[in-house]
């Protein structure tokens, strides 16, 4: 009991420190205006990297709960491409940016991307330094959009809200649907979304990668409670493994397909969402032999 106080105690001191850490950068920024220091925290604000932080957090913290995020961060998405095409509100005047932009202006991507995976963490962790950081990202993202003069303040503003509001309604599907009908919802209206924003053109990689993951979720939606099962039993090698494992896959698929046309990214991202899903049943029917007893308590061994 008192290691388990000990490591709460030390992620609780480390959660904070970054918190310092991004307020002291945040407010660096602010005095200098230093176009570079503005740069860092926008990065703070790129899907990409969210994807890569919601696969983490399934796999090393809680695997229903990550894969609910990471499938709220993929409708968020296509619901910002397609609220930015379908509005068409423009960025501030190009004369006046400060780093590289394209697209309409209204809701910012960056902050709707942070708003939505840090408010479904918050909603999982439930703990008070979990929800001060977040809320430090979040303000940090949004700030830098407007300091760099690519987005309006109403541009943050709403891709904030937006980011909430697509978190806060998968954390409630969570709690009464249950993760594999959440996935599946999640991940249909993100197919659906993406299939339109690809017909129409409209970010035309980044809509056919979307729609990838979002068909690979949605297939594995059905064996989403037997991989939670298989995560519960999995140690800590094995989570690391899995995790590794599907990193590798995903970065391969994702350069075999860099440049390619949209049908072979959406092939290729199929795979990697399917594999994301399913990944620890995957492991589970992988080590059912003699590895078994490596990874997987004793008790459970049949």
């Amino acid at each position: 009991m008192k290691a388990v106080r000990r490591g709460a105690l030390h992620w609780e001191l480390a959660c904070y420190s970054a918190t310092a850490v991004l307020a002291a950068v945040l407010a660096a920024a602010a005095a200098l205006d230093s176009t570079e220091l503005w740069a860092i925290l926008s990065a703070l604000g790129e899907e990409l990297a969210y994807v890569g932080l919601a696969l983490s957090f399934a796999y090393l913290f809680d695997y229903e709960a990550g894969v609910t995020v990471l499938a709220a961060l993929l409708s968020s998405g296509s619901l910002n491409i397609f609220l930015k095409y379908l509005l068409g509100i423009p960025r501030p005047p190009p004369e006046l940016w400060r780093a590289p932009a394209a697209g309409p202006g209204f809701p910012s991507g960056h902050a709707q991307t942070s708003a939505t995976f840090w408010s479904g963490v918050s909603a999982t962790a439930r703990r008070l330094c979990v929800s001060v950081l977040s809320a430090a990202v979040v303000l940090s993202v949004a700030t830098s959009r407007v300091a760099l003069r690519v987005h309006s303040v109403p541009d943050v503003i709403g891709g904030t809200a937006i980011g909430v509001l697509v978190a806060s309604v998968s954390a409630l599907l969570l709690r009464r649907l249950g993760a594999g009908k959440t996935a599946l919802l999640l991940a249909l209206s993100n197919a659906a979304l993406s299939s339109w924003n690809l017909a129409s053109g409209h970010e035309v990689h980044t809509s056919a990668s979307l729609l990838g993951l979002g068909v690979g979720m949605a297939v594995s939606a059905p064996i989403v409670r037997r991989s939670s099962e298989a995560f519960r039993s999995l140690g800590p090698r094995a989570r690391l493994a899995a995790l590794a494992a599907i990193f590798a896959v995903s970065l391969a698929l994702t350069f075999a397909v860099r440049g390619g046309d949209p049908v072979s990214r959406v092939a290729a991202y199929s795979a990697v969402g399917f594999a994301i899903a399913a990944g620890p049943a995957i492991l589970r029917s992988l080590l059912a032999g003699g590895g078994r007893s490596i990874f997987w308590p004793r008790s459970r061994a049949h």
